[in-house]
């Protein structure tokens, strides 16, 4: 966020004074809602709803056949995901639901809540420090390694300097490109130009941001001059936490306290990341 942009808190509030019907947004073609907004010991809570029409599950069990779940009219499937927003960190915490609405989807409704231009939002994804921190002690990058799927990146990426530099990847006509850009048999202390391979993650994660499934591998070799080589994978690491004892409802749900009640227990445990 600049400085002129408002911060999340006040747009949140302001949308949960609006009825539901005013609260749906298109986003990235895709209709999502502020479904549940509540404020609790300076962190605000946020559960977004994200509308499916396309064609859905049955229901069954073993000894009976499948069958429809049946629904009105205007109704049809919708995929939850809770949020967690500190202010004073500036930190989003997002459930993982692969169907649901994603850390970009919910910069992207924050910005289109209102037509100011200054509320530009970007939820950037954040990275185990653990990773990070290998990765600037040893700078001397010797290999970049990365896969995308072509289809997923979007234009403004690839109008970008980076993505010219990558080059026209639509001229090969496949849908994966992975690259290795590396130093060969250069002197063992010699490394890649640290300004480009920064700004080739940079620009790799922000594709990623808006979906992960464009970029499947970004791996860095590095080493200080004193030591071997080391693969580092800037993927994997993202900070994550996984949570068996949550309760279903009646419907085999995550209910939204449980799942939000599941976020402040990682931001505790996040603290000191943050």
């Amino acid at each position: 966020m600049n400085r002129r942009t408002a911060p999340p808190e006040e747009l949140l509030r302001r949308v949960d004074g609006w009825d539901l019907a005013d609260r749906v947004i298109l986003c990235h073609q895709t209709e999502v809602r502020l479904e549940e907004f509540i404020e609790r010991d300076g962190l605000l809570l946020m559960d977004f709803a994200k509308y499916r029409w396309t064609r859905g599950p049955g229901r069954g069990s073993h000894d009976r056949p499948t069958r429809p779940i049946r629904m009105d009219d205007d109704e049809t499937f919708v995929e939850q995901t809770a949020a967690l927003y500190d202010p004073r960190s500036q930190h989003y915490i997002v459930e993982y639901n692969h169907h649901g609405v994603r850390s970009a989807r919910i910069g992207e409704y924050l910005s289109n809540v209102d037509d100011v231009p200054d509320n530009n939002y970007k939820l950037e994804p954040r990275f185990d420090p653990d990773a990070e921190q290998r990765l600037q002690n040893k700078p001397i990058r010797r290999k970049l390694q990365f896969r995308i799927n072509t289809d997923l990146v979007p234009g403004r990426a690839r109008n970008s300097a980076v993505g010219r530099s990558i080059g026209n990847f639509d001229n090969f006509g496949g849908r994966v490109l992975e690259v290795t850009v590396g130093m060969g048999h250069a002197a063992r202390d010699a490394g890649l130009n640290d300004n480009m391979i920064q700004r080739t993650i940079d620009w790799l994660r922000s594709i990623r941001a808006e979906d992960d499934e464009a970029v499947s591998k970004i791996r860095v070799s590095a080493k200080d001059p004193d030591d071997v080589v080391e693969v580092i994978d800037l993927i994997e690491p993202k900070l994550s936490q996984e949570f068996g004892d949550l309760e279903m409802d009646e419907g085999r749900r995550y209910p939204t306290e449980e799942r939000w009640n599941a976020l402040l227990r990682a931001h505790r445990g996040w603290r000191r990341h943050m």
